[in-house]
C-alpha cells in the first residue's frame, strides 16, 4: 500500500521487480495491458484520476482487494478550489509542545502550502483545527485566501504578527 501511495504522490509508475518472461499461457497482444518493466510517468486523462489496487491471497483461503484512488480537489476556472472560492474567512490553528517546535511547524505548513498549487483552505483549516492534538502552546489567525495564509505565518515567523494573530501557552 505504500509503493501505491508513493507512485500517486509523484505520479510515476514503478516497474514489477522480479519479471523475466511471461507465463506463454497469456497472451497481452491487442489488450489494455502490460507488464511495466521500467519507471515512467503516470499518465491518465485530465478527467479521471488515478487508480491502483491491491490483492492478497491468502492460504487459508482468504482474499482481500483494495482499491486506492488520488485525490483531485474540484477546481474552477480560475485555478482555485471551489469550495475555496468563496470569500469565507478561515480559521486557522497550529500547535506545539513549545514554542520551537510552533515556529517549526508554521515554516513547514508555509513550505507545504507553497508546494502545493491547489489547496482547499477550508479543509485545510478544518483539518489543523480537529484532526491534530491541540498541546499547550498555540496559534491562531483568520485567513480568506492562500496569500493571506503564508502572510500571516510569515509575519509570525518574523515576530511581527498581524494584527488578530493570537498566540498563548496554555497554562494547566
Amino acid at each position: 500500500m505504500i509503493k501505491i501511495l508513493l507512485a500517486l504522490k509523484h505520479r510515476i509508475l514503478p516497474p514489477t521487480i522480479n519479471f523475466e518472461t511471461l507465463n506463454e499461457h497469456i497472451s497481452l497482444d491487442n489488450s489494455p495491458f502490460y507488464i511495466n518493466t521500467s519507471t515512467q510517468p503516470w499518465q491518465v486523462s485530465s478527467k479521471r484520476p488515478r487508480r491502483a489496487c491491491i490483492s492478497a491471497f491468502g492460504f487459508s483461503g482468504t482474499n482481500a482487494h483494495l482499491i486506492l484512488e488520488e485525490y483531485r480537489p474540484e477546481i474552477d476556472d480560475s485555478g482555485s478550489s471551489k469550495r475555496s472560492a468563496s470569500n469565507n474567512s478561515l480559521l486557522f490553528v497550529l500547535s506545539a509542545k513549545r514554542e520551537e517546535e510552533l515556529r517549526t511547524q508554521a515554516h513547514n505548513l508555509i513550505k507545504w502550502v507553497e508546494t502545493n498549487e491547489n489547496i482547499d483552505l477550508a479543509d485545510m483549516a478544518y483539518t489543523l483545527q480537529v484532526g491534530r492534538e491541540a498541546m499547550d502552546c498555540r496559534l491562531a489567525f483568520i485567513a480568506d485566501k492562500k496569500e493571506d495564509l503564508l502572510k500571516a505565518l510569515q509575519k509570525y515567523l518574523d515576530k511581527k504578527p498581524l494584527a488578530g494573530t493570537l498566540t498563548n501557552q496554555v497554562q494547566k
